[in-house]
């Protein structure tokens, strides 16, 4: 019996001992805001003539690791592969091979570190030695920014490469990098004195190069002579395909031929080597990738087709096409069409908006095409009110309805519907139409509206159009703002654009000094100035491969260095003059 109480305690102190020597993280007390501090290092901040195959950190607390080896960079690039292993307090980086001599390095551990119990990181924690007799001491620092957008770039690589490296961002990694913090600013430090390329860029996929299809840019034209410090060194960034422009195929594709190009077209024009043929094509979606051509010309065998196309660079292609159109069983695609209105403004009656179609539109039936206000007011729409897009598959309208609907004889009446009255007798009206409306008159309890009755568009598959329709809203001056600008300049071109918060276009003038952006809908906007340097008319966005930067993109701000401007309705914002 004893013995069995003896072994109870044995395994009892066991127990308690085994208990106490188990570390866990402390519960309770202050939270923990400071950072790990390096206590030591090997090599040392700065020491010269290193021979190491290994680096180690002694921090003044128990660390972790948090996605070494993205977060570390190592300046100027390191090709050997290394190994990293913690314990405690201590990060021990081990490398294949000895680092090449006569070269400064900077070890820059942004957030690999952080203390064990809140995950803080040091801040700037830096290591700068040299294989050799002296430490580079040139640096280099700046932000990187949206081109478009002025917003900062967040975690963009920011690349150093010799002026007679063969490589560049899209072809090679870079001798130096480094990565933008949260409002896009980068520093270089420990640089050879030497002269370079700069670029910035967007590195998704981590392998120190930029793919143009799907990662934003920038670069300096100019060459960095880097024989002394350089500060605010600022690259704006964009998205811009800079791959050559190829058609990659051609083939029918159930009932139309397509050509697929590699890259989105902007324009493109199709001539058959029949010069008295015409062909009706458009693009099948809005990534202008792919063209799509209809069979409505006679074709025996085979067409031999010119081709056309420029891309964002305004960079041409000439190639040529073979189409054909073989009996198929598929079924033609769907006739499909988007009908998008604006608000009409009472003080300007303007019903205007646009019908994006899914095909080329051949054929177009006018007979029951019109706007109603009422059942006295039907106005027929002829052809005088469209505007098309080349390639007859974008139409664009607009009527300018009469001054006397929106004369209200009771001014005390609150209706956003204009009042009965009689037609204005000024407007163009075709008499073939207004008879074809007397036995098809909507129902006088409908709203407003522009309808386009059934079979008005006939598209290049022979679809007839279903019923397009859409009522109006109307809406009263005093429910929009306006902003009264004056600029100050000396550029003689450029263009004034006034944004959204989604930083859409919503008003534009050119080459105006003196202005108004009325009848704006509430909201925040901004103001973005697109110098035209070159003064051919539009703003161009440059091109890397011809060492050819983007012109000029400003954003207006006001005295106070705000940029957002507040619009309420019925209120007029006079801002500080735009001076560039």
């Amino acid at each position: 019996m004893a013995k069995v109480f003896r072994s109870q305690v044995y395994i009892l102190f066991l127990s308690i001992l085994f208990s106490c020597a188990n570390q866990t993280q402390p519960t309770g007390g202050p939270k923990d805001e400071e950072p790990p501090v390096l206590e030591s290092s090997s090599p040392r901040q700065g020491e010269l003539n290193v021979e190491a195959k290994q680096i180690e950190l002694d921090m003044n607390e128990a660390i972790k690791l948090n996605s070494f080896k993205e977060q570390l960079i190592i300046t100027p690039r390191i090709d050997a592969e290394y190994t990293v292993k913690y314990r405690k307090n201590k990060v021990i980086i081990t490398f294949d091979e000895t680092l090449p001599d006569s070269t400064t390095y900077t070890f820059n551990f942004r957030e690999a570190i952080q203390d064990i119990t809140e995950g803080n990181s040091p801040e700037n924690l830096k290591l700068a030695f040299s294989t050799g007799s002296y430490l580079d001491s040139m640096s280099v620092s700046g932000q990187v920014f949206n081109l478009l957008t002025d917003g900062p770039g967040e975690n963009i690589t920011v690349a150093l490469y010799t002026l007679n490296d063969t490589l560049d961002i899209f072809s090679g990694p870079p001798l130096y990098f480094t990565k933008t913090n949260a409002e896009g600013i980068y520093s270089f430090e420990n640089i050879k004195i030497d002269t370079y390329h700069i670029y910035a860029f967007d590195d998704n996929n981590k392998n120190l190069t930029n793919q143009s299809k799907s990662e934003s840019y920038g670069f300096s034209a100019e060459s960095l002579v880097l024989d002394s410090s350089v500060t605010e060194l600022n690259i704006p960034i964009q998205l811009l395909n800079i791959r050559e422009l190829e058609l990659q195929s051609f083939r029918q594709s159930g009932t139309v031929f397509t050509l697929k190009f590699n890259k989105h077209v902007v324009n493109y024009s199709l001539q058959p080597a029949d010069s008295s043929l015409t062909l009706q094509s458009n693009f099948t979606d809005n990534s202008h990738e792919t063209i799509q051509i209809f069979n409505t010309v006679p074709i025996a065998d085979s067409l031999m087709v010119f081709v056309d196309a420029s891309d964002s660079l305004q960079l041409h292609i000439l190639d040529t096409a073979w189409v054909r159109f073989e009996e198929t069983q598929r079924k033609p695609l769907e006739f499909k069409h988007d009908l998008k209105l604006s608000k009409v403004i009472t003080d300007q009656r303007l019903v205007q908006g646009s019908v994006i179609f899914s095909k080329p539109i051949t054929t177009i039936n006018l007979d029951s095409t019109y706007i109603y206000i009422d059942s006295l007011h039907i106005y027929p729409l002829d052809s005088t009110h469209f505007t098309w897009n080349f390639y007859q598959d974008h139409m664009d309208f607009s009527y300018l309805l009469d001054r006397s609907l929106f004369e209200k004889p009771d001014e005390t009446k609150e209706d956003q519907s204009p009042p009965q009255s009689q037609p204005d007798t000024t407007q163009p009206a075709d008499t073939t139409q207004t008879d074809s409306l007397a036995t098809d008159q909507p129902k006088p309890e409908l709203s407003p509206h522009i309808r386009f009755a059934p079979n008005s568009f006939i598209s290049a598959q022979n679809d007839s159009s279903q019923n397009i329709t859409q009522d109006f809203t109307f809406a009263k001056p005093d429910q929009f703002g306006t902003i009264i600008l004056e600029v100050e300049t000396q550029e003689p071109n450029f263009f004034i654009q006034l944004l959204d918060s989604r930083d859409q276009v919503v008003q534009e003038k050119y080459n105006l000094t003196n202005f108004e952006f009325k009848y704006i809908e509430p909201g925040t906007y901004r103001i973005r100035i697109l110098i035209d340097s070159n003064q051919n008319g539009q703003w161009d966005p440059g091109n890397i491969l011809l060492n050819t930067e983007p012109e000029p993109v400003l954003f207006y701000h006001s005295s106070t260095d705000q940029q957002e401007i507040t619009i309420r309705a019925n209120f007029e914002i006079v801002p500080d003059p735009i001076v560039f």
